[in-house]
């Protein structure tokens, strides 16, 4: 994984990471996620990738839902819009033929390989892959917010399908060009 896509998903690591567990400390983090957002991303969104833009619109949303008009309805709901957004990101991304894989991905590979069907391939089954992960950790979280358990299997289930996630995109790659690779000797 690049550091490009790990910068990306900063601010919703950290988000995730945080104790932001007040209506204080909420407030707090989304103002400096999104000021973080905007330091961090600011060649990504000048290069308009989608992963910092929704980013962006999803931390200036919630500054102004939350920060600015201390809407509980979104205070209350920010684990299942934080799995809305990069569902949206994933899936949106793959669904308008752009995954949002492939915009870090070319940064990391020559320009001549970028029209490459392996390299589309791998980073369309990459960005297919995220935007399962986070469509199962958005289903934990609304099936937890209607039935509430335990906060432990929640992030137990979450942790683990972004685990995955994660090691499938650093072992997929080079797995599926050794594949094609050895098929075509």
């Amino acid at each position: 994984m690049s550091t490009g896509v790990l910068i990306g998903f900063l601010p919703w690591i950290l988000f995730y990471i945080l104790p932001l567990h007040t209506a204080q400390q909420l407030k707090v983090g989304i103002t400096g996620l999104l000021l973080l957002t905007l330091v961090t991303s600011y060649k990504d969104l000048k290069r308009k990738f989608i992963l910092p833009w929704v980013t962006l619109a999803f931390f200036v949303f919630s500054f102004v839902g939350v920060v600015m008009f201390d809407l509980e309805f979104l205070m209350s709901n920010m684990a299942i819009l934080v799995n809305s957004a990069l569902v949206c990101v994933a899936l949106g991304s793959l669904a308008i033929g752009k995954p949002f894989t492939l915009q870090y991905a070319r940064a990391e590979v020559a320009k001549e390989k970028w029209q490459h069907p392996v390299f589309i391939f791998i980073n369309q089954v990459l960005t297919f892959v995220w935007g399962m992960s986070f469509l199962f950790n958005l289903s934990v979280n609304v099936i937890h917010k209607i039935h509430p358990y335990s906060n432990l299997i929640v992030s137990m289930l979450v942790n683990g399908s972004t685990l995955g996630a994660l090691f499938f995109t650093i072992w997929f790659p080079k797995w599926y060009r050794n594949k094609i690779t050895h098929k075509y000797k």
